[in-house]
């Protein structure tokens, strides 16, 4: 099923499990630098030179490049125990996107020349980026389609369902996301999100509070993904 793809990329489970294993294995990550970044602080800008490979202590990151007409475009919303910032070290480049907290986050750095010695040494550690790197095409080409083929409806589901999935690490199934993030995440506008939130709520299928989203009928929010399928 397409959607598994989705949820396979957007949680990395096993493949995220392998990469910290493998720089664990090398040195703790308590021994790498720490830090800690307030919602909304960008933690690096597209363009700028790398520092390291960033691990997620704690908190929400988002990555977004921006389009020709200069919106911002979500790629990814990583969570705790994920991983992000390796494409430009595995291609040797300045960043190709930008890394902004959506929420209050510590991310650990794993130095440049750590993550080379590893790729370089570990035949494990070089193909798990090797996988990565395919879903990450994989989960690139299904969201473009998605956002020529498929009804922003459809598409709003999708991201609700997977983004409780990467969520629910906080314990109370609550997606934090502000309606702008939301907006730039599925690919339009936020007024629009915001209308067909409404809609949702009203259908009783999620709850809402300020800027918290929380499913409540999930069979039915699947319905609505299917019919677009």
């Amino acid at each position: 099923m397409k959607e598994d793809v989705l949820f396979e990329y957007e949680n990395f489970n096993s493949i995220e499990g392998k990469v910290k294993r493998a720089i664990q294995n090398f040195l703790p990550i308590e021994e790498f630098e720490l830090i800690s970044v307030k919602s909304k602080e960008v933690i690096f800008q597209k363009g700028s030179s790398p520092e390291g490979l960033y691990l997620i202590s704690s908190g929400k990151i988002k990555i977004s490049t921006n389009g020709c007409d200069n919106r911002e475009h979500i790629t990814r919303i990583a969570v705790q125990a994920e991983s992000f910032g390796y494409e430009s070290l595995l291609n040797k480049s300045k960043h190709i996107v930008t890394a902004v907290a959506i929420t209050d986050a510590k991310v650990a750095i794993v130095p440049k020349k750590i993550f080379y010695y590893l790729l370089e040494s570990n035949l494990e550690f070089s193909k798990t980026f090797a996988e990565i790197l395919s879903l990450d095409g994989a989960f690139k080409d299904l969201k473009f389609h998605d956002i020529l083929y498929k009804p922003i409806r459809g598409r709003l589901a999708d991201a609700l369902l997977l983004l409780e999935r990467k969520f629910i690490l906080d314990g109370n199934g609550k997606i934090v996301i502000s309606r702008s993030d939301l907006a730039s995440y599925v690919g339009s506008v936020r007024e629009t999100v915001s209308r067909l939130i409404s809609e949702f709520k009203e259908d009783k299928m999620i709850e809402t509070e300020d800027d918290f989203l929380k499913i409540i009928n999930r069979d039915k929010l699947i319905s609505v993904s299917n019919l677009y399928r």
